[in-house]
């Protein structure tokens, strides 16, 4: 048998047949009381009409809480591999040419902006690499290969990532993708144009933003041994 349970409510839904003289000047909690329509699917009768005056239906509990029928669903579990969740290599290529298109539509000034924070993020994986990973001496004396690793993995792979988590625009991501979008029909020569020159200038103002905070902040005879260590 199955069991009743209390349906969530479902405040001013347009079909809803409650609705009748009065019905706007009433507050949202006294509509949300009221409004007890279901489709046929869910409940396995037709949509209950109470009156304003409060009168309960018979797909009701008395409270005007509509109770819903709840069938158990056998679940197939299988060790199977939705293989239609990957991507073709085709099809990753028109995606991201989809993208460049957006990208090549943006404005100037955003493009620039996104530039700007794209170029930070990469002086600061930069930081990030000549702070951690020349200053392992005890690894890079016992085992020189793993701190060659933890080098190169802590350090511009930050950077990317950031990039991607924040959606800024970085020049050589903008290189594939704009041209992809212009050799699909998506944008053309001008909009390539401007997503290249201002995504690069932004990266250039970007890094700059980076070496000049590091110079500020007294890091660099720091960054500098770490360069040298390399």
């Amino acid at each position: 048998m199955a069991t009743l349970y209390p349906a969530p409510l479902r405040p001013g839904c347009l079909p809803c047949p409650s609705r009748g003289p009065g019905w706007r000047s009433l507050p949202l909690s006294r509509r949300a009381q009221l409004c007890t329509w279901r489709p046929m699917a869910i409940c396995g009768a037709p949509p209950s009409s109470p009156s304003l005056g409060g009168s309960s239906s018979p797909h009701t509990n008395g409270s005007l809480t509509p109770l819903v029928h709840l069938e158990s669903v056998p679940v197939r579990v299988t060790n199977e591999v939705n293989v239609n969740a990957v991507l073709s290599p085709k099809d990753i290529y028109f995606r991201c040419a989809e993208l460049g298109g957006h990208k090549a539509a943006q404005p100037w000034w955003k493009i620039l902006l996104a530039g700007v924070m794209a170029g930070s993020y990469v002086s600061m994986s930069g930081m990030l690499l000549l702070t951690v990973g020349p200053h392992c001496i005890e690894m890079a004396g016992s085992n020189p290969g793993l701190a060659r690793y933890v080098t190169g993995a802590i350090g511009f792979p930050f950077g990317l990532l950031t990039i991607m988590t924040c959606g800024a625009e970085l020049f050589t991501g903008n290189t594939a993708m704009v041209a992809a979008a212009v050799y699909e029909g998506r944008a053309d020569l001008k909009a390539l144009a401007k997503s290249w020159s201002c995504s690069y200038i932004g990266n250039m103002l970007g890094c700059c933003l980076g070496v000049a905070i590091v110079v500020a902040g007294g890091l660099l005879p720091q960054m500098t041994r770490g360069a040298a260590s390399l």
